[in-house]
């Protein structure tokens, strides 16, 4: 079951996924996007938004609102039990799936990234839990481990332009 809030968020990183080249920000490799997503990964499991490196102006949102880097989700220490990330270097964006079963509190994430220069820009996050409609992070696990995200061949993608 996936939480309405989870679904428009990705289908927004679709959209933004699908925009033109003009929105790139300074070249990035998948090495760069993915050194940015670990680094979230284990500030995520240690509670601790200090570990990151960020931007100057490096802006949080969390469940649409502007958040405090130490006031929203990223301060609590959670036991991932499943996380995995798209990687686009054309935007120089990710956006990771982070999947939490654990019984006291199970959450499942959608973490958006922008990085420039190899520093975390802005981090978006929707945070969905036990309130949300049709919530189940097991199920989640269940069917969202069983998906393909693999790379997409650049021919797969050239078609749209």
């Amino acid at each position: 079951m996936v939480s309405v809030r989870l679904i428009v968020f990705v289908l927004f990183c679709v959209c933004i996924a699908g925009a033109s080249e003009s929105f790139a920000q300074s070249a990035c490799t998948r090495t760069d996007l993915q050194a940015a997503v670990d680094a979230y990964l284990a500030a995520q499991r240690s509670g601790n938004p200090a570990a990151l490196s960020l931007a100057a102006a490096a802006k949080y949102i969390e469940n649409t609102t502007a958040t405090p880097f130490d006031k929203g989700i990223l301060k609590t220490a959670l036991k991932i039990d499943f996380s995995r990330s798209l990687l686009d270097t054309e935007i120089c964006e990710t956006f990771t799936e982070v999947i939490v079963t654990d019984k006291s509190h199970p959450y499942v994430l959608g973490v958006r990234m922008k990085v420039d220069a190899r520093k975390i820009s802005e981090l978006e996050t929707l945070v969905t839990d036990a309130d949300d409609w049709l919530f189940n992070a097991g199920n989640y696990l269940k069917y969202s481990s069983s998906e393909d995200w693999g790379v997409i061949p650049r021919h797969a993608t050239a078609a749209r332009h």
